[in-house]
């Protein structure tokens, strides 16, 4: 555990009464903590260095989709490039007018690639704005109280 001050001794308590064995890291000394250290620096570099947050919500607002794609979508190299979830990877399709498609993941910031059929571009691209939109995946879609869209995505909304 971190020895940050936000974790009062209401907290520690907290842990104790689950039965959590505890183990406080050293000050000063972030490695001993590595897979919290990896997953602060991979969500800066790959998300909030690439946006401008404008609050607590617009940065959940992010996060939420953010999380998906990195656990659905991205590989990871301590998984042999799998996903969490397991994705498949797709082979080339039979058909010769099959084209790789990017389907576009955090609003546009990444993306995803499939191979597809010319015929089925189109309507794939459709499915894939509405199970975004479903999920609440779309950070352009994220209200300020006054009806502002954040510019990073305002030109995918038109």
């Amino acid at each position: 555990m971190d020895r940050d001050a936000k974790f009062s001794a209401e907290v520690l308590d907290s842990i104790k009464e689950l039965s959590i064995e505890q183990s406080r890291i050293a000050p000063r000394c972030p490695w001993q903590n590595p897979y919290a250290e990896r997953w602060v620096g991979t969500a800066r570099r790959e998300l909030f260095d690439r946006v401008v947050v404008f609050g607590r919500e617009h940065a959940l607002a992010l996060l939420r989709p953010y999380l998906n794609y990195y656990h659905d979508d991205r590989t990871h190299l301590g998984l042999n490039k799998e996903t969490p979830t397991g994705r498949q990877a797709m082979g080339r399709p039979e058909q010769s007018d099959a084209q790789v498609v990017a389907l576009p993941k955090v609003g546009g910031l990444h993306h995803r690639y499939e191979w597809r059929r010319a015929a089925d571009k189109e309507a794939l691209a459709n499915r894939e704005r509405k199970e975004e939109s479903a999920r609440g995946d779309s950070p352009r879609s994220f209200d300020f109280g006054s009806g502002y869209v954040s510019g990073a995505f305002a030109a995918e909304t038109s």
